[in-house]
């Protein structure tokens, strides 16, 4: 009996560790085919404009949060728990209530984009880049629902051929654009046709497996009300996630384009660290930890404990892949960047400091999510946020850029260490309460 869950248990840990490498080796791939892009594009980009574009990259990520109002996350909670012939009706009713609740807002954006282009964008921005920024935000809802999909259902080769799909796209079309001078136009309609393309793959399998045929407008405003109120009461959290990484972004464009220009080029380091471990361990390991906790005859505090020592052991190994990487590959960044960005080159530290504190926090929450505290998440992330936001303006007028990363470091190290200090209560609570039940 013994062998048996061995075996099993080790079946489990290879599953996990081939998912997580063949997710964070597709991620690695779609990452390398972007950053060669970087080199190039630089070339055609002051830093004044790689800021822009960075901040309409932002404006990006926070629109696309906020329009699709955590429709995904409560689209995913329900699919799985629906028979096999309901998930079709269940794809439809997502789509028909995204379109209703999206389309009237992105109207009423763009007739306000005077006012979004003078407060967000130092009235940088032209109106084509607004409408293609929109267009944007509102194909990036379809653009992860199918990677979700393949990535749910298993089809490893269906969701890495949509990112090699989105990725080639958008290169050749920067690559076409910048080449003619388009600049940051050029690289939003970029993204918007790599969005696009992945969209006409995904519309193309949505009509192959005759999905229209389950299409109801009444079934799906029946279940409006629930999936609009429990997707937007995730956002909150989503956005407070994003607004940690991203607020130093935004106050350094107000300080300078081109300092911010700077910080886009430094904040790459975050983005390799997104891809290549935060979100694999996100897609693959916080499950099987989430069913571990939740095994009839677990010991919750013990696997807990077993995920911490997880965390120190990866974050201890990250820092020093991080410091030889530097090492190794400075001079190699030293001659692909233009001498403009090299003062950007020594703050990659700093940034990869950062990131490394965001990974331990990623095992960190995860009995916190199991837990459902929600509103704990969310709450620790807005003071996070405005301790980022305070540390930022005080200190990047003085010291620059490197008082802007301070800023980060200590606002991601206050949110960890507050994480770390609400999983123990919790633990704390727990065992109180099966004390007090024993008779």
């Amino acid at each position: 009996m013994r062998s048996a869950n061995a075996e099993c248990m080790v079946n489990k840990l290879s599953k996990l560790a081939y998912n997580f490498l063949l997710q964070a080796a597709s991620s690695a791939l779609i990452k390398i085919l972007t950053l060669l892009l970087i080199p190039v594009s630089i070339r055609f980009l002051k830093p004044e404009d790689f800021g822009l574009f960075s901040l309409f990259n932002s404006f990006i990520a926070i629109l696309s949060l906020i329009i699709a109002g955590g429709l995904r996350q409560v689209f995913w909670v329900d699919f799985f728990k629906q028979p096999i012939a309901e998930r079709r009706h269940q794809v439809n009713d997502s789509i028909i209530i995204y379109l209703f609740a999206t389309v009237p807002l992105l109207a009423i954006l763009y007739k306000f984009s005077p006012a979004i282009n003078n407060i967000l964008f130092m009235a940088q921005a032209t109106s084509g880049m607004i409408i293609v920024t929109l267009l944007s935000c509102f194909l990036i809802f379809f653009v992860e629902l199918i990677y979700q999909f393949c990535i749910h259902q298993q089809r490893i080769a269906q969701s890495l051929f949509c990112q090699l799909l989105n990725a080639s796209v958008m290169m050749m079309s920067s690559l076409f654009l910048l080449w003619y001078g388009y600049a940051v136009f050029g690289l939003l309609l970029a993204q918007l046709l790599g969005n696009a393309a992945v969209c006409c793959y995904g519309f193309y399998l949505y009509v192959q497996k005759n999905m229209r045929a389950s299409l109801s407008v009444r079934r799906a405003s029946t279940i409006a009300r629930r999936y609009l109120y429990e997707g937007y009461t995730a956002t909150p959290a989503l956005v407070c996630m994003w607004l940690l990484g991203s607020v130093s972004r935004l106050t350094i464009a107000y300080y300078s384009l081109a300092t911010a220009g700077e910080y886009a080029m430094v904040e790459m380091i975050a983005t390799i660290f997104q891809l290549l471990i935060i979100r694999p361990l996100q897609a693959t390991y916080l499950p099987v930890l989430v069913e571990q906790f939740s095994a009839p005859a677990a010991n919750v505090q013990q696997v807990d404990q077993h995920n911490k020592k997880i965390m120190w052991l990866v974050m201890v190994c990250l820092m020093v892949v991080s410091v030889v990487s530097y090492m190794m590959f400075r001079p190699l960044v030293y001659w692909l960047l233009p001498a403009s960005y090299h003062a950007a080159v020594p703050l990659s530290l700093y940034m990869g400091a950062a990131q490394i504190i965001a990974v331990g926090t990623v095992f960190a929450l995860g009995y916190i999510q199991f837990r459902k505290k929600s509103l704990w998440v969310t709450v620790a992330l807005v003071v996070s946020s405005v301790l980022n936001f305070a540390l930022t303006a005080l200190l990047l007028p003085r010291y620059g850029l490197v008082g802007a990363l301070g800023g980060l470091i200590v606002s991601s190290g206050a949110y960890f260490v507050g994480v770390l200090w609400y999983n123990q209560i919790l633990h704390r609570k727990a065992g109180q309460k099966i004390s007090s039940n024993l008779p």
